[in-house]
């Protein structure tokens, strides 16, 4: 039974709202459970999942980076997070690595029922990424230099496997880890925002490629992106 999907207690839609209003850090490490026993119990407050009011704190999470997925109330592990960035249950550590991707911009999904190369069965997820135009930071090679902004997309093919890339390449936008300042040959200086080493299909026509979702997958898994 999926308490989550079925019981008129659970508000899901303003628990989803909370968790991608919270901070960037937060919604990366949990996300919403699914087919939750009635039986089952929180570890930290002990409470079963099925004795819950219609507070967004009761609904049930787990830790995207406990690969056993141990649940909990979203209150009890926002706490628990909160002192120790741990899974309650088996210790296994949430570590979140941010890189130097300027902050701010937009990371949109957009779904075309074109269909890519290669994946005749369904359409394709269209990821449109955007940072404003901006001046370098301290963290950066030519502090208080100014910088173009940047367009781009980035395409996957609209199915479960691409769904979830989707995501990963969102937790990794809101790390801060898909771009960096590289060298702008035209001004010869560090001054230009380009891709931070992960493997991204900018067009359609990069299509077919069969190893590609999974070369995509590892990159980010290198970086500490994984559900």
């Amino acid at each position: 039974m999926s308490l989550l999907l079925s019981s008129p207690f659970v508000p899901v839609d303003h628990a989803r709202t909370e968790l991608k209003s919270s901070s960037n850090k937060l919604s990366d490490m949990i996300d919403m459970a699914e087919d939750i026993d009635e039986d089952e119990r929180c570890p930290i407050c002990m409470a079963p999942f099925s004795e819950r009011s219609r507070e967004v704190s009761d609904c049930v999470v787990h830790p995207v980076q406990c690969e056993a997925k141990h649940c909990f109330h979203l209150g009890c592990l926002r706490e628990w997070f909160s002192v120790n960035p741990v899974c309650p249950t088996c210790r296994k550590q949430m570590v979140i690595c941010t890189g130097f991707q300027p902050e701010g911009g937009t990371f949109e999904i957009r779904n075309a029922p074109s269909r890519l190369g290669g994946h005749p069965d369904c359409g394709t997820i269209d990821i449109k990424m955007v940072l404003p135009p901006g001046t370098q930071s301290v963290d950066d090679p030519m502090p208080t230099t100014k910088y173009k902004g940047i367009t781009t997309h980035a395409f996957l093919p609209d199915n479960q496997e691409g769904k979830e890339l989707a995501k990963l390449l969102r937790i990794a936008f809101n790390r801060r880890l898909l771009f960096r300042m590289g060298w702008d040959s035209s001004t010869q200086r560090m001054n230009k925002l380009v891709w931070n080493g992960i493997n991204v299909k900018t067009n359609r026509s990069e299509f077919p490629d069969p190893s590609y979702l999974n070369r995509l997958r590892i990159d980010l898994k290198e970086m500490g992106v994984q559900i």
